[in-house]
């Protein structure tokens, strides 16, 4: 009887020995389904980060294009800012282009524009500024305008 014991107990691990491959190998490919995953969700959070940095710069960028122009029009130390002064610095700065090299907005350019239209009086000058800047390049890139509004009597 003793032999006989011997002779099961070998088959029975025999039929068992089989099992954990296929268990391993479903482990194995969750696994990597789960890493696969997470770096593809890495990788775009990522890019909407830079994508969000560079959507600010750009804001910024614009921003400062208008308050140059809008420097450039009333506060003009060379001369005493009257209504004249400031329609010529309009067409002065028009179609100006600026190249931002500080840090944060490394890498911006705005394009600013300059419109002026008077009254039906010809008493007053009212003045509309358009800064669209652009930062990045090529899939991380973005554009943005501001316009503002002035007027002189």
């Amino acid at each position: 009887m003793y032999p006989d014991i011997i002779l099961k107990s070998q088959k029975d691990n025999f039929h068992q020995r089989g099992f954990l491959i296929p268990l391993a190998i479903f482990i194995l490919v969750v696994m990597g389904f789960f890493a696969i995953t997470i770096a593809r969700i890495t990788g775009q959070t990522a890019i909407a980060t830079a994508q969000e940095a560079i959507t600010i710069a750009s804001f910024y960028a614009a921003e400062s294009g208008a308050r140059y122009a809008m420097n450039q029009l009333f506060y003009d130390t060379a001369s005493p800012i009257s209504r004249v002064t400031v329609d010529a610095n309009c067409t002065a700065v028009d179609s100006s282009n600026l190249t931002f090299t500080v840090d944060g907005l490394r890498g911006c350019s705005a394009a600013i524009n300059c419109s002026r239209t008077a009254d039906a009086a010809n008493t007053t000058s009212y003045y509309r500024i358009q800064s669209q800047a652009t930062c990045g390049s090529g899939a991380v890139s973005a554009e943005r305008t501001v316009e503002i509004s002035a007027y002189m009597k």
